[in-house]
């Protein structure tokens, strides 16, 4: 069987109907870990009332990597599967989908699922699930680095499941990382001959309303997570060439959806990301109080060690 991991911080909004989803899954009898970040709303008092245990730990002490490796030692399987509070199975068969195919194959680091929309998101919040979640499944190996370069070791850690022996074997996630702790991981068991999987029929509602500034600082976080992590750029090749397609495909998105009003938005949007990206690449150059202003996560810059 597996465990579930499952990170919280603030999560009433969401937790209801996440603990209801996980009761219906077909796939029962793991063993459920919840961290909190010693929330400030009432995710503990629907956890306690609900007779869910959970582990509490200072937001201070709060790291993307070594948060998720503390976890593993309060897991019992050899199958691990890592949720966050906003990531919502679709539908009762979610957990059993994404467990079947690794399981089935131990040369099989990870799985990861597929990320739709929540309903009503607009089309800034949708684009960006349909062309990084596609509609087939398919196996990534080292043998694709040529032709799909960086999105080879491409996954995410709202809704993964990771094989513990591999993950411990490549030296479990990194703690020293802005964000991102799940495509460094992917990168290494690629590039140590273990396959990725994206598995298209396990399914979770997962999308972001961003506002300009918050594309802007997330990118900033993505600029720095490349610089400090270039290693995979240069096994994998830079993202330049896949950025552009992004862009295009985004814009011909609002044009059939004949969101032309949006346009403005979408330019201004470009812009945010690429200086945002660009800026990170150079934080080097910054101080430590603009590298906190300019990041999703200043909390990183506050232990972070150059």
């Amino acid at each position: 069987m597996i465990d579930v991991v499952l990170l919280t911080y603030n999560a009433e909004k969401y937790l209801e109907r996440l603990l209801i989803a996980l009761d219906e899954q077909t796939l029962q009898g793991f063993n459920l870990i919840i961290i909190d970040s010693s929330s400030k709303d009432n995710t503990t008092t629907i956890l306690r009332d609900r007779n869910v245990d959970y582990i509490s730990i200072s937001p201070s002490d709060f790291n993307h990597g070594g948060t998720r490796n503390m976890s593993l030692q309060y897991c019992k399987f050899d199958y691990v599967l890592f949720l966050t509070q906003d990531a919502l199975p679709l539908n009762e068969h979610c957990f059993e989908e994404i467990y079947k195919v690794i399981s089935q194959n131990n040369s099989i680091g990870l799985s990861y699922g597929r990320q739709v929309p929540y309903p009503g998101s607009g089309p800034f919040e949708s684009f960006p699930r349909k062309f990084n979640y596609g509609e087939v499944s398919r196996l990534k190996t080292k043998e694709d680095i040529p032709v799909l370069g960086l999105k080879t070791s491409f996954c995410s850690n709202s809704f993964s499941i990771y094989n513990r022996n591999i993950l411990t074997e490549i030296g479990g996630f990194p703690t020293n990382v802005i964000f991102g702790e799940d495509a460094y991981v992917s990168s290494k068991m690629i590039l140590n001959d273990y396959g990725i999987y994206y598995c298209a029929e396990a399914m979770v509602y997962h999308s972001h309303d961003y506002s300009i500034k918050e594309e802007f600082k997330r990118y900033f976080d993505i600029g720095v997570f490349h610089t400090h992590q270039d290693w995979m750029i240069k096994a994998f090749s830079a993202p330049n060439g896949e950025g552009f397609k992004y862009v295009m495909r985004e814009f011909k998105y609002l044009l059939d959806k004949k969101q032309f009003l949006l346009i403005p938005n979408f330019v201004i949007r470009v812009l945010a990301k690429f200086l945002g990206y660009q800026i990170g690449k150079r934080e080097s150059k910054l101080s430590l109080a603009w590298k906190e202003k300019l990041s999703m996560h200043p909390r990183f810059w506050k232990n972070y060690n150059n």
